[in-house]
C-alpha cells in the first residue's frame, strides 16, 4: 500500500483607533516637535500636506444618514420609518451597553459648568489627517471626504425600558461591517480598511455598536417622546474614582495653532492610547470660572499639546477655528483640566494656576532701517487704557523707545539683523505684544564671481564674512519668484560656502537668471547668473524617446504592460528602461542622455541624486533577491522625466535636446552627438525569421556578435524598404540583446502580458532592410545579409480532428483564407499522409502521436498556416494500481512498456489544473518507474476523505483517467450482523445461516455474493461485499486475498460431485470473515470501514449507485415448507442478477429485516 503523508486589555474596545485591517501601506505620522522644521501632526494638519485621493468607501454605508443628508450635532427631528412596523410599546428588556458616535455639543453639554455656548464640529481643510485613526483616535466623523471631526465615539448606556422604535432609528454597526479609508500624509498613500466597531470612525452621528461588558466610564442616554436622544454626564467606576494627577504646564500666548497653547508634562497622560475629550476648568479671580470642552486636532494634539482660539486667529493651516466657545478664557485662571482616555479618567491638577491673559485687536508695526540712521519709527494703536506698558528691545545697544513721539533709538553701531519690540502689560492682565523689525548694514560683504560661479569675499572682508552672510540669507528671487532658504519648502541655491547650487531646480536649464539674494541685515543683493549646457540623465516614456526617431510612424509607442511583475524590476534583464510602479506592472520607457534647453525648468519633476537609492526585491525562477540601486541608478524605478544631473561637463557620446513645444510641454529632439556622425556599422547580419512564435506574431533573431558586449540597451528601431521605421520595447520586444519579437493584431497577450500591436500593424506587407540600436556601447546601424519579408496575417479557423490510427483518416476544418490565398497541404513525418482542405488520410500503422497540418501559401504573400493533431492508440499499455499508487503494466505489456509511456506524458490533471511535467513551471506527478509522486504540492495533501480525480494526457494515447484517493477499495468478507447493522432499523442481529446439506452452503452458484468460514459447509457467514478503507487504517491482522490465492471445493449436489476452484478474489467464497480482496477500480457501490481504538471494525450504510423498482408483483404466503411465511416477487431485473450479497424487507410500522442466503 503506498505511504500516507501526514499585554494589558484597554478599559473598554476603542473604535477607530490602530485597529484596522491594513490593505496597504498603514502610516503612522510620528509625534514631532512643532518648534523644529519638519512637520507634526498640529491642529487642522499641515500647509503642505498634499491632499491625496480619498479613496473611502464602506460596505455599511459609513457617513450617510438614511435620508441622505450629511451633517451631525443634532439629533433627528424626524424618526426614520422603521422596516420592521416595531410596536412603540416594544421596549428593551435590560440594559444595553453600546459604543456610540455623540457629537461635541451632546458629549459636553452635561460635563460643562458656567458655559452654555455650543461646542462646534472642528472643520478640516486637509481631510487626511481627519480620517487617520492614529491621529484623531477616539473621535469620529460623518463626511467621507475628511472635510470634519464631528464628535467622540463613547460607551453609552441605553437603559431597560428604551422603546425599540427609538432606537431602531439610528444606525447599529454590526461585526461584519467594513469602510476603507485612502489618506496621504506627507505624501505617502496609505490604506486602511476598519472592521467591525471600528467602522464607527467613519460613521454617521449616533451610530452604535453593542458591546458584551459594562465598560468602566459611560454616558447614559435619554430619550425624548420625540426620540431624539440627550446623554447625561459620565458615570461608571472610573467616573466615581477617576485617577488624579499633577502636571506641569508651559503656556503660550503666541502659537502657530490659535490664540493661547497649553503644553503639559505629565507622563500617565502621554502614555494613554486615545485621548476623547478634555475638559479645562477655571476659576475667575475667586470665583468659580467656566469650563470649556476641547476637540481634536484643532485643540488636542499629540496628547499634551492643547491651544485654542478666542476671536483672534482665525484660521489654523487653512482649517477654520472655532472660538465662541473659548472667548469668556480670557481673563481667567486655569486651574486644571479633565482627560477622557482609554486607559481611564484623569483629573489633571496644575502645579501653578495658568492666567489666561486677556487678547484685543490692535495694530503694531516698526519700521526696518538702516543702521547708519540711529533710529526708526514705531506705529501702535488700539492699546487698552487701562493697559500699564513696558518697552524692551532685547540685544539692541542703547535701545530707547518713545511711545508718545513712536520712535526707537540705538546705537550706530548696534548689531544688524533682526530685532523684537515686546510690550508688556506690568499690571498682567493683557497679553504681550511683538513687533519685528530687521536694521540693516549699507556695507556687502560679498561680490559675484562669474567665472567660479560663486558669492568671494568683498574687499576688506574674508571667507568667513561670506559664511555668515549665506547663513543669514533668508530667501533668494531668480527672476520673479521667490525660494525660502530655510524650513519647509525650502530650496538651497547658494551652499555654505557661497558657491552657487548650479543643479538646483530654478537654475538648472541652460540660459541667463537673474538672482536676488535677502539675507537678514543686509541690503538686497542682486547678480546674472548664466548657465552653459547641462547634461542629464532622463527617464523618457516610449513615445517621447521614439517620436523624433521615426520615419511615416505616427502611431505612438506604449508602455510594456508586465503580468510577471519580476522582470520588469531586475535591472540585468531590462538594463536601459525604467519603470515607474514599484509593482512591477509596467516598463515605461527609456533612460537617455539629455541636454537641457534655454527656459526649461525642471522644478515639478523628481530630481535624482547621488544620495537617493532604491532596493527592488524580485522572484525570479523561485530565487529571491534584493538589490539596491543608487545614485542615477535610482532612475530605474522612479516617475517619468525623472532626471540625474551629470557631473561630467563634456558632451555626451550621443542625447536628445530637451525643450519645451508651443504648448509648454516637454520635446525631445532626435537623437544626436558624436555617435550619430560616426555609428558602428553592421553589414550583412545573418537573421532567422519566423511567423510563428511563443513571444508574438514574428520573430527575428540576429546572428551578431558586435552586440556581444552590449549591457544595456535603451532601443531598438527596424527599418523597412517602403520607408516606414518601428520603435521597440524593452522584455515585449527586446529580449536577450539579439532576439526581438512583435505582436501585430492576433497574439494578443504573452505569458500573461498583454501586447501592444497598433504600432507594428503595418509592418505587414512590408520588407525589413535594416535595425538601430542605441546602446550603451554606441550607436549600431545593422543591416541584413537577406531582406526579410513580413508575410501577412489574417483571421482563420484552422482545425485537424484528433482520431484513432485504426480510422486511417480524420477531419479538417478550414475558414477565413483570402481569395488570392494559393494553399499548399504538408503533413511532415506522417507515413501516407494525404491532406486537402477537407480531409487528411494515412496509412493505419503510421506512428502515433502528434503531427503538424501546414498550408503554405504558395504565392508568398500570406503567412503560413499551422495546427496540430493527434492520433492515438486504440488502448494503453499501462493500468492503475490504486493499493500502490502506481501506473503498472497492462495485461501482455512491459515495465519497459510503462516507462515509455511516462516519457509520452505532456501533462498531468488534478482536479482539472493543468501540469507540464518538465520545463517552466512544471510539476511532475508521475515518475519514471509510474508511481505516482505522493509529494507533489498538487497531491501531497491526502487527509482523511481526499480524493483528487487524476487524468493523464500522454501523445499517442487516450486520455487515462483515475483516481487517487485517501482510501482504498476492497471485496470484503462481512458477516451478516456487521453488513445489516448500519442498513436497518432492528436491534437484533442478523445471524449466520446453519445448514446440514453442507454442500449447498459451498457451491457458488446458488449462493453467490456469500461466504463461509467452515470449509465442512456448516454455514454460511456473511456477504463479499465492496468496502471503502482508509489508507491508515490497519488490515494486517486480516488475511489478504491476492490474485494467486485459489481455493478447490468439492460439493455433491443431486448425487453429482463436482470440484471447483476460486482463484483471486473468487477465494474469498471460502475464507475467514474480513479477509479481504484489493480492486483497482471505484466500485458502483459500497459500505464504508472504520475501526475504533481497539481495532474493532464497523461498516456504515451502504453508498453508491441505486435503483428504483416499483410496482413489483409479489406473492404472499403464509403456508410454506421453507419457513413461516415466504413473499415470491415477479421482477425481470432480479432475475437477471448473477449475485445478491443481501435483501432487506421494509415495513409500514418502520421496522427493517436483513435476509441471509439460502434460509432467506
Amino acid at each position: 500500500m503506498c505511504p500516507v503523508t501526514a499585554s494589558a486589555a484597554p478599559v473598554f474596545p476603542a473604535a477607530g483607533a490602530e485597529s484596522g485591517t491594513d490593505t496597504g501601506t498603514d502610516t503612522v505620522v510620528p509625534e514631532e516637535n512643532p518648534d523644529s522644521d519638519t512637520e507634526e501632526p498640529s491642529p487642522g494638519g499641515s500647509g503642505s500636506e498634499e491632499q491625496g485621493e480619498s479613496g473611502s468607501g464602506s460596505e455599511s454605508d459609513a457617513g450617510q444618514s438614511d435620508d441622505g443628508e450629511e451633517g451631525a450635532g443634532t439629533t433627528p427631528e424626524t424618526p426614520k420609518e422603521d422596516d420592521d412596523k416595531q410596536d412603540n410599546s416594544e421596549k428593551t428588556t435590560e440594559d444595553i451597553w453600546a459604543l456610540m458616535n455623540i457629537p461635541y455639543n451632546d458629549f459636553y453639554k452635561a460635563e460643562l459648568g458656567n458655559n452654555d455656548v455650543e461646542v462646534d464640529a472642528f472643520t478640516s481643510a486637509t481631510l487626511n489627517k481627519t480620517r487617520t485613526s492614529t491621529l484623531a483616535g477616539g473621535s469620529y466623523h460623518v463626511d467621507p471626504t475628511g472635510k470634519d471631526i464631528t464628535g467622540v465615539t463613547f460607551p453609552v448606556k441605553i437603559p431597560e425600558g428604551t422603546r425599540l422604535s427609538d432606537l431602531s432609528q439610528y444606525k447599529e454597526v454590526k461585526d461584519t461591517d467594513t469602510v476603507t479609508i485612502s489618506v496621504t500624509n506627507r505624501g505617502q498613500t496609505s490604506e486602511t480598511t476598519y472592521i467591525g466597531k471600528d467602522t464607527l470612525f467613519e460613521n454617521e452621528s449616533y451610530a452604535y455598536y453593542k458591546l458584551t461588558e459594562e465598560p468602566t466610564f459611560y454616558k447614559e442616554i435619554t430619550v425624548a417622546e420625540d426620540g431624539s436622544l440627550s446623554f447625561g454626564e459620565t458615570k461608571g467606576t472610573a467616573a466615581a474614582s477617576p485617577e488624579k494627577v499633577t502636571a506641569s504646564a508651559e503656556f503660550l500666548t503666541e502659537t502657530s495653532y490659535g490664540d493661547y497653547q497649553l503644553n503639559l508634562t505629565q507622563e500617565e497622560l502621554s502614555n494613554a492610547g486615545i485621548i476623547y475629550g478634555v475638559i479645562v476648568h477655571t476659576k475667575n479671580g475667586d470665583q468659580q470660572g467656566s469650563d470649556y470642552g476641547l476637540r481634536h486636532m484643532e485643540n488636542i494634539w499629540q496628547k499634551t499639546k492643547l491651544s485654542w482660539a478666542t476671536g483672534f486667529t482665525k484660521d489654523v493651516h487653512g482649517c477654520p477655528t472655532s472660538s465662541e466657545h473659548y472667548k469668556n478664557m480670557m481673563g481667567q485662571t486655569i486651574t486644571g483640566l479633565t482627560y477622557y482616555t482609554d486607559q481611564g479618567i484623569y483629573e489633571v491638577s496644575l502645579a501653578q494656576g495658568v492666567y489666561v491673559p486677556v487678547k484685543f485687536t490692535y495694530s503694531l508695526e516698526v519700521a526696518d532701517a538702516s543702521l547708519d540712521s540711529g533710529s526708526t519709527t514705531m506705529n501702535l494703536t488700539g492699546l487698552p487704557a487701562d493697559y500699564n506698558a513696558e518697552y524692551t528691545i532685547d540685544g539692541l545697544k542703547d535701545a530707547a523707545v518713545d511711545a508718545e513721539k513712536g520712535t526707537i533709538t540705538f546705537a550706530k553701531d548696534a548689531e544688524k539683523g533682526a530685532h523684537t519690540l515686546l510690550i508688556h502689560d506690568k499690571a498682567g492682565k493683557y497679553a504681550d505684544l511683538k513687533a519685528s523689525f530687521i536694521l540693516t548694514t549699507s556695507s556687502m560683504p560679498v561680490v559675484y564671481d562669474s567665472k567660479e560661479y560663486k558669492l568671494s569675499p568683498a574687499e576688506n572682508y574674508t571667507q568667513e564674512d561670506v559664511a555668515d552672510y549665506v547663513k543669514a540669507i533668508a530667501s533668494v528671487k531668480v527672476g520673479e519668484r521667490s525660494y525660502a532658504a530655510a524650513g519647509r519648502g525650502a530650496v538651497t541655491i547658494v551652499n555654505a560656502d557661497g558657491s552657487i547650487k548650479r543643479d538646483a531646480d530654478p537654475i538648472a536649464a541652460t540660459g541667463a537668471y537673474k538672482i536676488t539674494i535677502l539675507a537678514t541685515g543686509y541690503k538686497e543683493f542682486t547678480f546674472d547668473y548664466a548657465v552653459e549646457d547641462t547634461w542629464l540623465l532622463m527617464n523618457i516614456p516610449y513615445a517621447d524617446f521614439y517620436k523624433a526617431e521615426l520615419n511615416e510612424n505616427d502611431i505612438e509607442v506604449d508602455a510594456f504592460s508586465s503580468a510577471t511583475l519580476n522582470k520588469s524590476r531586475t535591472g540585468t534583464m531590462v538594463s536601459g528602461s525604467y519603470h515607474v510602479n514599484a509593482d512591477g506592472s509596467d516598463i515605461t520607457g527609456v533612460t537617455f542622455p539629455v541636454k537641457l534647453m534655454e527656459g526649461v525648468n525642471l522644478s515639478k519633476y523628481k530630481k535624482v541624486t547621488d544620495a537617493s537609492s532604491v532596493e527592488i526585491t524580485v522572484e525570479n525562477r523561485g530565487q529571491t533577491s534584493t538589490t539596491k540601486y543608487e545614485g542615477k541608478d535610482a532612475l530605474f524605478e522612479s516617475a517619468s522625466y525623472s532626471y540625474y544631473v551629470l557631473s561630467e561637463t563634456s558632451e555626451p557620446e550621443f542625447y536628445k535636446e530637451l525643450s519645451l513645444n508651443e504648448d509648454g510641454e516637454l520635446s525631445f529632439s532626435e537623437v544626436k552627438g558624436k555617435a550619430t556622425e560616426n555609428p558602428t556599422e553592421v553589414k550583412g547580419v545573418e537573421a532567422v525569421f519566423t511567423t510563428e512564435s511563443s513571444y508574438g506574431d514574428y520573430q527575428l533573431d540576429l546572428d551578431c556578435d558586435e552586440l556581444a558586449d552590449v549591457t544595456s540597451i535603451y532601443g531598438v528601431i527596424i527599418s523597412t524598404a517602403e520607408g516606414r521605421d518601428y520603435g521597440l520595447r524593452h522584455m515585449e520586444n527586446i529580449w536577450q540583446k539579439i532576439k526581438l519579437s512583435w505582436a501585430t493584431g492576433f497574439t494578443t497577450a504573452v505569458h500573461g502580458c498583454p501586447t501592444s500591436s497598433d504600432h507594428y500593424k503595418a509592418m505587414m506587407g512590408q520588407t525589413i532592410t535594416g535595425l538601430t540600436y542605441y546602446t550603451d556601447q554606441g550607436i549600431y546601424k545593422i543591416s541584413l545579409a537577406e531582406k526579410v519579408y513580413v508575410p501577412l496575417k489574417f483571421a482563420y479557423t484552422l482545425e485537424v480532428a484528433d482520431a484513432s490510427l485504426d480510422s486511417g483518416s480524420t477531419t479538417v476544418k478550414l475558414e477565413g483564407l483570402p481569395a488570392d490565398y494559393k494553399p499548399v497541404f504538408t503533413v511532415e513525418g506522417l507515413k501516407g499522409a494525404v491532406a486537402n482542405a477537407e480531409t487528411i488520410t494515412f496509412d493505419k500503422d503510421a506512428e502515433k502521436g502528434e503531427y503538424q497540418l501546414k498550408v503554405h501559401d504558395s504565392g508568398n504573400k500570406y503567412a503560413d498556416i499551422m495546427t496540430t493533431f493527434m492520433l492515438t492508440t486504440s488502448g494503453w499499455p499501462v493500468v492503475y494500481d490504486q493499493e500502490n499508487c502506481k501506473l503498472v503494466p497492462a495485461e501482455n505489456y512491459s515495465q519497459e512498456d510503462v516507462e515509455n509511456y511516462v516519457k509520452a506524458i505532456t501533462a498531468v490533471k488534478v482536479d482539472d489544473i493543468s501540469y507540464a511535467p518538465s520545463g517552466r513551471n512544471s510539476m511532475k506527478i508521475i515518475n519514471e518507474d509510474g508511481s505516482l509522486k505522493i509529494d507533489a504540492e498538487a497531491i501531497k495533501d491526502l487527509s482523511e476523505g481526499k480524493s483528487y480525480k487524476i487524468v493523464v494526457l500522454a501523445t499517442g494515447y487516450k486520455d487515462l483517467e483515475f483516481s487517487y484517493n485517501s482510501w482504498i477499495w476492497v471485496l470484503m468478507n462481512i458477516p451478516y450482523a456487521d453488513f445489516y447493522k448500519a442498513d436497518v432499523n432492528n436491534t437484533v442481529k442478523v445471524d449466520a445461516f446453519t445448514s446440514a446439506t453442507l454442500s449447498k452452503t459451498r457451491s457458488g452458484s446458488l449462493v453467490s455474493g456469500s461466504y463461509h468460514v467452515n470449509a465442512d459447509g456448516s454455514d454460511i457467514t456473511g456477504v463479499i461485499f465492496p468496502v471503502k478503507v482508509s489508507r491508515t487504517t490497519d488490515l494486517t491482522k486480516y488475511t489478504r486475498i491476492k490474485d494467486d490465492a485459489s481455493v478447490e471445493i468439492t460439493v455433491t449436489n443431486r448425487g453429482q460431485t463436482s470440484t471447483t476452484k476460486y482463484e483471486g478474489k473468487d477465494a474469498l467464497f471460502e475464507n475467514a470473515s474480513y479477509s479481504y480482496y484489493v480492486l483497482n477500480e471505484a466500485p458502483k457501490y459500497y459500505k464504508e470501514l472504520s475501526a475504533d481504538e481497539n481495532g474493532v471494525l464497523s461498516f456504515g450504510k451502504t453508498q453508491g449507485e441505486s435503483k428504483m423498482l416499483a410496482n413489483v408483483e409479489a406473492e404472499f404466503l403464509t403456508d410454506t415448507t421453507y419457513g413461516d411465511y415466504q413473499i415470491n416477487l415477479t421482477q425481470e431485473e432480479l432475475t437477471k442478477a448473477e449475485s445478491i450479497h443481501g435483501v432487506i424487507l421494509h415495513t409500514e410500522e418502520n421496522s427493517d429485516y436483513g435476509l441471509r442466503h439460502m434460509e432467506n
